[in-house]
């Protein structure tokens, strides 16, 4: 395993680097094609890069509900 990475947004899960070198991987344990582990990985990220959208547009929708309610409510103290 490799180092933890500082991320922003949602951080309820770590995120690491997975080191395989030297990794002899069996014929039959391949999934895939050889040499396209790559653009999967990239398609897979770019797919739940739509649902992390639609959770900040949830997000930003509650913020912009919430705020004017607030702002009347809020007093400051001096």
């Amino acid at each position: 395993m490799g180092k933890k990475k500082n991320k922003l947004g949602i951080r309820a899960s770590s995120t690491t680097e997975i080191l395989l070198e030297d990794c002899p991987v069996p014929k039959e344990n391949v999934l895939g094609e050889l040499g396209k582990g790559y653009k999967v990985s990239i398609e897979t990220l770019n797919e739940g890069r739509i649902g992390i959208g639609a959770q900040m547009i949830g997000i930003a929708t509650g913020a912009l509900e919430t705020a004017p309610r607030y702002t009347g409510e809020r007093e400051t103290v001096r």
